[in-house]
């Protein structure tokens, strides 16, 4: 029990330490970009913003997933 109480403890304190991050929608987009790429190559081209070479497909899935925030 006291291993999950120190658990606890430490967790309240890093949750509440991110709720004072703020973050904006590019921020958001940029995160779930990162999180759905689906190789080395769209991963390189997100990293350097060339949003204009990543496929429609990648862009209406992360517009899609943007969209259910």
């Amino acid at each position: 029990m006291g291993i999950t109480n120190q658990l606890s403890n430490e967790l309240e304190g890093i949750f509440n330490q991110w709720a004072k991050i703020r973050i904006t929608d590019p921020e958001v987009k940029k995160l779930i970009q990162m999180a759905l790429v689906p190789n080395e190559e769209v991963l390189q081209n997100i990293q350097a913003g060339k949003e204009d070479k990543l496929s429609a497909c990648f862009k209406n899935m992360t517009d899609a997933a943007l969209n259910m925030l």
